[in-house]
């Protein structure tokens, strides 16, 4: 797939109360990857949301493309 665009992952994000699945999750890392989707959710783009949570906008990237493509299922986001 190529470039996915804000207004696709917005889409793709919407039906998905991340905020319920980040007060649950008790692994950092994954804890990290849904606030990074929250951010892109609540209108930040991924450099935005990267610089945030101080990592690559390289990893935020790859987070989105695997959320988009897989779902979010935590086995594959990883």
């Amino acid at each position: 797939m190529k470039y996915i665009t804000q207004k696709q992952l917005s889409e793709k994000l919407e039906p998905i109360n991340l905020k319920a699945l980040i007060a649950q999750e008790t692994n950092g890392r994954m804890r990290i990857r849904l606030l990074a989707l929250s951010h892109i959710k609540d209108g930040a783009d991924r450099a935005q949301a990267a610089k945030y949570l101080k990592v690559s906008r390289r990893i935020v990237n790859d987070w989105t493309k695997r959320v988009f493509t897989n779902g979010l299922e935590r086995r594959r986001l990883k």
